[in-house]
């Protein structure tokens, strides 16, 4: 069956089978970038970016990329139009042009065999900072999510990011758009947004929220992809129930966990009652 999304590096990895294929070798593909390079500084005058021609196939896709969706891209490549969009970004590092912005634009011209596209090079500025440039626009334009841009995020060393990374990979919790695995997950982060939330305002609370889930087992059993323990709804939920007994929150922990051990509600329906009456049951106990 075709895949529908593809990850960064499975991405490069399709490129770097087509560059073999047609022959080109690393010390060539330098040369020829090196060649590209300086046809592009004589072009700027005195501005950091100009427009060049290069082969997609000669652009590398970095680890930090979003998925691609490969319908979207081959469609792209089928019908190619440099003035239906904005070029790709690229930058150059170590030789080799590393793509910034655009990776479906590229990956479909590949795709469709197309042998030169333009595309912009920045020139004279550190992958770090074309980074922060690809996170910036991405937010202005509002075209992407907060799980495409994660593996940017991080690689950029935003400090809200790096903190719930940190987090979750503690309590062994999967993040949606991190494409690099965990060992043994419990369960799937799948709202960024509510975990940033909590990783900038306080991270101490999203970890304990993470640690109480986890001791109640509540994906036990289930792929983290079939598991709801960690969605939206549940972090919010754990985040007023916290604040609400705000100072009990060992006690809290507590009652929480001989409910579900002792089989006196069903973990699935706990949500449904933290939003209700549980919290009569509880404002007694604590």
């Amino acid at each position: 069956m075709k895949r529908a999304y593809l990850t960064a590096k499975e991405v490069e990895e399709k490129l770097t089978a087509l560059r073999t294929l047609r022959g080109y070798e690393t010390v060539t593909e330098i040369k020829i970038n090196e060649d590209k390079v300086e046809e592009a500084k004589a072009k700027r005058g005195n501005g950091d970016k100009t427009i060049i021609s290069v082969n997609p196939i000669l652009v590398h896709v970095p680890e930090w990329q979003r998925m691609l969706n490969v319908r979207r891209a081959e469609d792209i490549g089928k019908n190619y139009d440099p003035y239906k969009w904005e070029l790709p970004k690229v930058v150059y590092k170590d030789g080799l042009f590393i793509v910034i912005d655009g990776m479906h634009r590229l990956y479909g011209a590949a795709m469709a065999d197309m042998r030169m596209i333009q595309v912009e090079v920045l020139i004279g500025i550190t992958e770090e900072r074309a980074i922060n440039l690809f996170l910036d626009q991405g937010k202005d334009r509002g075209r992407m999510t907060l799980q495409d841009s994660y593996g940017a995020a991080i690689e950029a060393g935003r400090p809200e990011y790096i903190r719930l990374k940190e987090i979750c990979d503690k309590n062994h919790v999967a993040i949606k758009g991190n494409q690099k695995s965990i060992k043994n997950p419990v369960g799937l982060l799948t709202s960024i947004s509510d975990g940033l939330r909590l990783a900038r305002s306080n991270p101490e609370l999203l970890d304990r929220i993470l640690q109480i889930l986890g001791k109640l087992q509540w994906n036990a059993g289930k792929s983290i992809h079939e598991g709801k323990a960690y969605s939206a709804k549940v972090i919010r939920v754990f985040n007023k129930l916290y604040a609400y007994y705000a100072g009990k929150e060992d006690r809290l922990e507590e009652i929480l966990l001989n409910l579900i051990i002792a089989k006196e509600v069903h973990i699935s329906t706990l949500i449904f009652l933290i939003n209700g009456k549980i919290h009569c049951l509880i404002f007694f106990l604590v």
